[in-house]
């Protein structure tokens, strides 16, 4: 007989013998014992959470595998364990973590050190997942609850995919008191029932009860995974961002939640206490020679690559391609890489880095990343939380020694960092063990054939070294470039054509969205000017709305009718335009939606309209499909050659294409005549018309119930006959009073200062000032007009003073009534020093003695936003010389800006400001 170590944590309190007891068992095993063993030991302690941990064998390392059992079963998640999992870690062998990962049947889940706080990120589980499918469903259960809850008004009755939540008014009663019968509760056919009520304590939001007698446990003190229900649920209903909870009845424990919408998170705080410590005697098992171990088992990492198991071919060919992608061409290229290794006969899985984590990664052999740079060397939105999970000190230098990895970044050379964030994801996977298969590749916006000048030859290189290391089987040949792949969507007609009311209907968009009416849409650039800026005002009836200055709001453009017309007639769809579509998934390599999001009603007309981007310029992957889709040898010889990966034939594509900014709908019509278009390839001809982000401009304080933008119209002229207009700035355009949309909203990089008060530098050509009057109108209205907002300089540049002077009047009033101060910029009125354009960067320097004192002296706060080209590194330039004068002024010293001494220091202060988070920038 051996011995177990355990430990009994009461998990979501600071105090011993309250919240949610746990125990917690940490194997020192490669891999668990059986089952029905564990099952005794959680019956054997009789709480209602037992967790058992299984540590990676590799030192410096904070992952560890981790299962809850009740003491009748397993359970895929329990917060209140894993919190006391998390406690007894960072108790001991982990004292010096930060963080701890777990990999788990619901997936990584992390848990943070936060102050005296624990957090636990966790999947979101909002109610409506499961809906009910008819009010008879929902009636049975209001009888139940007359049973269980005697004398209690209901006021909401939903579920989600594993628990129903029942809300309550305990105005009579409260909760915490009120009698309950569980027996009644067993006729919930769920894993649980979560009663819930508004709080009527100072600094609490809601109360809960959870019942599980289905899983053995009558009531659970406080249940971690519940509040992935609760917290989101009362968050909506309270406008808040953070709630404040306690759960439970003669027992209970306190909880915070935070939910973040965009990623589906839902972040758990709370305290743990170790109450008891012993040991559990454990019989020896020696599992018979041979014997493979179940799913939970866990390998441990190779030393050698020589030592990776290779039990059959299937299993070793394969890959999994990652992409981190902002507007969508990364992604696009990690398709296209998918069919590269589908002729290969290759199994792939194509997802986000944001789906994967770092037990996928350990888990697999073989990983191409193709990775985008955003704004002045940003990560994108989908790799943000990827990229601080393997960036952890506490990662193992030999932790990806078995991978063998590729990557291709893709960058635009005419800014500062470009390429930033493949090079050091790059750097990264090297100092982790990984073995990069080909060198990185790097594609250039600013190069003559684009980005696929650099992918072609990357791509080419990647698939040689592939085939020398993954040989097919014999028998097995790779499928030819010129031979068409199956198509990823089965797209079939209905039965009947809809009505022209239905088929103008605008979509249902996914994820988080409001109603909006546009109120305004007035221009506010001179009517002679060239540049058409507009200031667009929507209305927002909606309880839910809720932002702050520095967030964006997502508009989805649609396209003219006029050319959804052209493209149906050109595509010959006249006849089944209007037809409904029933598409369904019939390839399996991609970890997205089988289908992506849809128009409903779904048409021919509808997709038009709504989902394929036709007026964009075509990419290579585009004529390699067209080609296929045309009956003339001539032309399909044409498009042959677009397809081509030598320099004359990437030349030939640039001057068809990029050089005139030809649209795909003007590509069609060139080859009208011969064009004969499978219905089940339309999802993979047309790229997808992706949303718009826009800065917010306006501050709910003062415009309460709207969201204001500010945006740029794209118009200009190539060698094509009829100007280039941008498909969101024609659509934007179009807008009149009155006209609804959809508006999404996502937090953005840019936040007020913690302290109203606080010295503001801003800075902002053209419409990068959106965000400034969202954040001036928000410090104003905060002060309550009083001296608090006073210390704040925008520096706002232009071309012309009387032609594009956004918002001219409402800057001057605050500058007249002392709540702003203002330097201007108008390169083409005023010279610079040396009779050059005078940009924000020299104003800046005009003002360099407030912005030293404001930012070094008085721990002042910069923003930065605009164009991604030179401004943000000649604004950086710019403030290091300030900064750099200011000293040797401190010193005694009139130096001229733009001196030699003390460089090194003035530019430790700007990274100082960075680290502590002053220094704040959005570009584009």
């Amino acid at each position: 007989m051996v011995s177990l170590d355990y430990q009994i944590i009461d998990a979501f309190t600071s105090e011993p013998f309250a919240g949610n007891p746990a125990a917690v068992i940490v194997l020192d095993t490669d891999e668990y014992p059986e089952d029905s063993f564990l099952l005794n030991i959680a019956r054997e302690f009789n709480l209602s959470e037992t967790a058992f941990l299984i540590p990676f064998h590799t030192s410096g390392n904070d992952f560890f595998h981790l299962r809850w059992f009740t003491p009748t079963t397993e359970v895929d998640l329990c917060g209140h364990a894993t919190l006391a999992s998390a406690h007894v870690l960072f108790s001991t062998q982990n004292k010096d973590s930060s963080s701890l990962t777990f990999h788990t049947k619901s997936g990584a889940l992390i848990a943070t050190k936060r102050g005296d706080l624990i957090e636990l990120d966790f999947p979101e589980e909002l109610v409506g997942a499961e809906p009910f499918t008819s009010s008879e469903e929902q009636a049975p259960l209001e009888g139940v609850l007359e049973v269980a809850l005697p004398d209690t008004k209901i006021l909401n009755i939903a579920r989600n995919r594993v628990d129903y939540l029942i809300e309550i008014d305990s105005t009579a009663h409260g909760l915490q008191s009120l009698p309950i019968d569980i027996s009644a509760l067993k006729h919930f056919q769920s894993r649980g029932v979560i009663i819930t009520t508004a709080a009527r304590v100072p600094g609490l939001d809601f109360h809960s009860r959870g019942f599980f007698p289905l899983s053995g446990v009558d009531e659970d003190p406080v249940t971690g995974s519940a509040h992935c229900m609760l917290g989101p649920y009362w968050i909506e209903k309270l406008g808040k961002k953070v709630v404040r909870a306690t759960q439970g009845g003669p027992r209970t424990g306190e909880i915070e939640v935070e939910w973040d919408r965009v990623k589906k998170r839902v972040y758990l705080r709370g305290s743990a206490v170790t109450v008891a410590k012993g040991s559990i005697m454990k019989p020896t098992v020696h599992p018979p020679a041979g014997t493979r171990t179940d799913s939970h088992t866990l390998m441990d990492l190779p030393q050698e690559r020589t030592e990776m198991p290779h039990e059959d071919v299937e299993e070793e060919r394969s890959c999994l391609v990652l992409y981190a992608s902002q507007t969508g061409n990364a992604e696009d290229i990690a398709h296209g890489i998918g069919r590269m290794l589908e002729r290969m006969h290759i199994k792939r899985r194509i997802c986000a880095m944001d789906q994967c984590d770092l037990m996928d990664l350990m888990n697999e052999n073989r990983v191409i990343f193709v990775a985008s740079t955003t704004g002045q060397g940003e990560i994108p939105d989908n790799m943000k939380q990827f990229w601080p999970a393997i960036l952890r000190r506490s990662l193992h230098p030999t932790l990806l020694d078995h991978l063998s990895f590729a990557l291709f970044g893709l960058g635009d050379s005419s800014y500062p960092k470009y390429n930033f964030t493949a090079k050091k994801l790059y750097r990264r996977l090297i100092q982790l063990g990984a073995r990069p298969m080909v060198e990185r590749g790097e594609g250039d916006e600013s190069h003559p054939q684009g980005i696929d000048a650099g992918l072609a030859l990357w791509l080419k290189d990647l698939r040689q070294v592939m085939e020398a290391e993954m040989p097919l089987p014999l028998g097995l040949t790779p499928i030819p470039d010129d031979c068409l792949l199956p198509p990823t969507y089965s797209v079939k007609f209905g039965k009947h054509a809809l009505g022209e009311e239905t088929v103008h209907a605008a979509p249902t968009r996914s994820g988080l969205t409001l109603a909006a009416t546009v109120t305004q849409n007035d221009r506010i650039t001179a009517d002679d000017h060239w540049q058409d800026v507009r200031h667009i005002v929507m209305s927002i009836p909606s309880p839910h709305l809720a932002y702050d200055p520095g967030d964006i709001a997502v508009l989805w453009p649609e396209n003219p009718k006029t050319e959804v017309e052209r493209l149906i007639e050109v595509c010959k769809w006249q006849d089944i335009a209007n037809t409904p579509l029933n598409i369904r998934t019939i390839r399996d390599d991609d970890d997205d939606d089988d289908v992506p999001a849809l128009p409903s009603p779904c048409t021919l007309r509808t997709l038009a309209r709504y989902h394929f981007d036709f007026m964009s310029v075509p990419k290579r992957r585009f004529f390699e499909l067209l080609r296929h889709f045309v009956t003339n040898e001539m032309h399909v010889e044409k498009l042959t050659e677009f397809c081509g990966t030598t320099s004359d034939n990437q030349e030939d594509l640039w001057d068809y294409t990029t050089r005139p900014r030809r649209n795909i709908l003007e590509v069609l019509a060139d080859f009208k005549e011969t064009l004969s278009l499978p219905i089940d390839y339309v999802l993979d001809l047309f790229p997808v018309l992706r949303p718009r982000q826009y800065s917010l401009a306006s501050s709910l304080k003062v415009h309460p119930g709207e969201a204001h933008v500010l945006a740029a119209i794209v118009e200009y002229k190539t060698s094509m006959h009829i100007p280039r207009v941008g498909i969101a700035s024609r659509w934007l355009r179009s807008l009149k009073p009155g006209t609804r949309l959809t508006m999404g909203l996502i937090r953005g990089a840019m936040r007020p200062p913690p302290t109203p008060g606080a010295k503001c530098v801003m800075i902002a050509p053209g419409t990068g000032v959106a965000p400034m009057r969202a954040l001036i109108q928000d410090r104003i209205a905060t002060s309550g007009g009083s001296d608090g907002a006073t210390e704040q300089l925008l520096v706002f540049g232009n071309r012309q003073r009387e032609k594009d002077f956004l918002l001219r009047f409402e800057w001057e009033s605050y500058v007249a009534s002392n709540q702003l101060s203002l330097s201007l910029a108008f390169s083409r009125d005023t010279p610079g020093p040396d009779h050059s354009k005078f940009y924000v960067q020299h104003a800046l320097r005009r003002e360099w003695r407030r912005v030293d004192t404001w930012l070094r002296k008085d721990g002042g706060y910069v923003y930065v936003c605009g164009s991604s080209g030179k401004m943000p590194q000649a604004v950086r330039e710019a403030l290091v010389e300030i900064f750099q004068r200011g000293m040797q002024l401190d010193q005694g010293k009139e130096v001229a800006m733009g001196g030699s001494g003390g460089r090194d220091e003035a530019e430790a202060v700007l990274v100082k400001m960075e680290k502590e988070g002053r220094y704040l920038q959005e570009t584009w």
